[in-house]
């Protein structure tokens, strides 16, 4: 939903209305920026990300909600307590077609 929406707390808010007591609510949002542990991600994958920045902040809607930390401050905002943040990396690539348990698999035909 990143950089469709234009205020975070309303939407979080009409979140929180919607749960029974005891509910929750679960959200994930990327970074347009694409890095690599190696380096090899290089600098068009860079101008990539860079350039959704870029609009986003043209346009009033912000692509760097991870970075920013906008959804937790907007959830705790609209009330939510006990909120939790958890980072994962996910692996970005045209997998080799393999029998490894968790690989990423894309297949082209």
């Amino acid at each position: 939903m990143v950089g469709s929406i234009a205020d975070w707390t309303d939407l979080f808010k009409q979140a929180y209305a919607a749960c029974r007591p005891g509910g929750y609510l679960e959200t994930i949002e990327g970074s347009p920026v694409m890095e690599s542990d190696d380096g090899t991600a290089g600098e068009a994958m860079s101008k990539w990300g860079n350039l959704f920045i870029e609009g986003g902040q043209k346009i009033g809607r912000s692509f760097t909600v991870y970075h920013d930390g906008t959804q937790k401050k907007a959830m705790e905002a609209a009330g939510f307590v006990d909120v939790r943040v958890r980072d994962f990396k996910v692996s970005v690539y045209y997998a080799v077609q393999t029998n490894e348990a968790g690989r990423l698999k894309y297949d082209e035909s």
